[in-house]
């Protein structure tokens, strides 16, 4: 009997390893989605000024990106269901990259936003298919962590664009002062005349944003070669009829009776639905959509995402000083960030996701309401800083990861693809909303001597997430997928609200 633990422990080790490495490759989509998403806080900084954008085109700048995310995401359902979620994510690369190029050499600001729509195709692809294609390889004890290793991903994501963000406008303002001057900034005695200092402003606006978008271009090379290596969707492939290619997949993932057993529940499931758009409002699954379709508006409606990618103009306002120190103050940002996904990530499977999801959007709304103070009394920055902290821990914690994990596992499985389009696309809507108005509604409440109004409103938006959460959502913490669509399709709905089932 020692023998043969000995003997599967290592198996069991290295089958672990692997699915671990399998939702990191995955996840690398996320990565550079949020990449993507988030170097456009810091190159609106040096794009607003180039193309002399009024608030409301800066406005379009942050967001013309959504409209090629809305159609990544209504031809990812259908993509990821007819050349699988592998491929889909390698066509999600392909549109990342040629974004990247054409995005750092426009000749106008038509030409760049074409090719941001294009990035966002790639980013409308990636967002809906990498959680889903991880929740479907991940074994149930351990699919809370694996899909939040995707939010980890983004989170990384958004962190490096902004190291690389900050490194390269100190570097092309290193190199503007040493053609200038012929010194470095470094020298002693080395100072800049009025016209010195605009000629070094000209130079970082019409440069910086070319090498932060084309920068992009780095992590999608190591995300298409690990593509290449990982296996299909093992649902995917039953739904292909392709039963011996998932039993091998299932098998290398958790051993030969763990790939049996998980060919018994998820044949039995496919041929209960016929994986048409209108099932996704019969009894059961509609009660999903309810709950998917609610925390992909609450996620951006809360406002912290949007408050997440105006970061630097908000450092700004807040007093830091000068646009490079509010990259800085972005990167520092950037890094809390990544801590409080660590911690989210090892909690997930613990604490569940329902605790997660209803403190993390009340520490949500009370750093909302408390920065609409802070900012109504014109508070030091060190105080509004403190509380924009507080707020991102409190999403980076809950709703941001929680929601994309609900999402990807709540639908059955020939309707998964088309369950996560429905729900993407609604969150991309409210995602571009939120962020295309953010500016133009802070304006308004500052043009009325209002300026915490704004945040008084996220504050009130999301205490009615948390009681829709402690109203709607259940607990999936341990279930298999099929699981989930059981309760989902057999329990009445008095039984549903907020229970955790056993």
């Amino acid at each position: 009997m020692n023998s043969s633990s000995k003997l599967r422990d290592p198996e069991k080790k290295s089958s672990v390893i692997y699915v671990y490495l399998i939702a990191m490759i995955a996840a690398a989509g996320g990565f550079i989605w949020g990449y993507d998403l988030v170097i456009m806080s810091s190159v609106i900084l040096y794009l607003e000024p180039h193309f002399d954008l009024s608030s409301t085109w800066v406005g379009w700048a942050m967001t013309s990106a959504t409209f090629g995310i809305w159609v990544g995401i209504l031809m990812g359902g259908y993509v990821s269901d007819w050349i699988g979620r592998k491929r889909t994510l390698l066509l999600a690369a392909v549109l990342f990259a040629v974004s990247a190029v054409w995005t750092a050499i426009p000749r106008t600001f038509f030409d760049w936003n074409v090719f941001r729509i294009v990035g966002g195709i790639g980013g409308g692809l990636a967002m809906m298919v990498s959680p889903m294609y991880i929740a479907e390889i991940a074994p149930a004890d351990r699919r809370g962590q694996l899909v939040t290793l995707n939010q980890l991903a983004i989170v990384l994501g958004a962190f490096l664009s902004a190291v690389v963000a900050y490194l390269i406008a100190e570097n092309v303002k290193a190199t503007a002062i040493l053609e200038i001057t012929g010194q470095t900034a470094a020298a002693p005695g080395t100072s800049l005349t009025a016209e010195g200092n605009l000629l070094v402003d000209e130079h970082l606006n019409a440069t910086a944003w070319r090498w932060m978008l084309g920068s992009e271009c780095i992590p999608i090379i190591p995300f298409v070669i690990g593509l290449l290596f990982v296996p299909r969707s093992p649902r995917w492939l039953v739904q292909q009829n392709r039963e011996d290619e998932a039993r091998r997949v299932l098998t290398r993932i958790g051993g030969p009776e763990y790939a049996e057993r998980e060919l018994v529940d998820i044949s039995a499931t496919p041929h209960k639905e016929k994986g048409q758009l209108r099932e996704l409002f019969q009894p059961g699954i509609r009660w999903a959509l309810l709950i998917a379709v609610g925390l992909s508006i609450y996620q951006q409606l809360g406002g912290q995402s949007s408050m997440t990618l105006y970061a630097p103009t908000l450092f700004e306002d807040a007093g830091v000083g000068s646009k490079e120190k509010a990259i800085l103050y972005t990167v520092i940002l950037r890094i809390w960030n990544t801590a409080c996904t660590i911690l989210a990530l090892l909690m997930v499977d613990k604490l569940g996701r329902r605790p997660l999801l209803i403190w993390g959007l009340a520490g949500m709304s009370l750093s909302h309401f408390l920065y609409g103070i802070g900012f109504q009394n014109d508070m030091d920055a060190k105080f509004l800083l403190g509380v924009l902290f507080l707020g991102e821990a409190a999403y980076i914690m809950s709703i941001a990861p929680i929601a994309w994990l609900v999402i990807s596992e709540i639908f059955p499985t020939r309707l998964r693809a088309k369950g996560v389009m429905v729900s993407a696309l609604f969150l991309q809507v409210f995602a571009y909303l939120v962020n295309f108005l953010f500016p133009i509604v802070k304006d308004y409440f500052e043009e009325r001597s209002l300026p915490g109004g704004l945040f008084w409103a996220f504050s009130f938006i999301c205490f009615t997430a948390v009681l829709f959460s402690w109203k709607f959502v259940f607990e999936t913490k341990g279930k298999s997928l099929e699981e989930i669509t059981d309760i989902l399709r057999h329990e009445d709905r008095g039984s549903r609200r907020g229970e955790s089932h056993p």
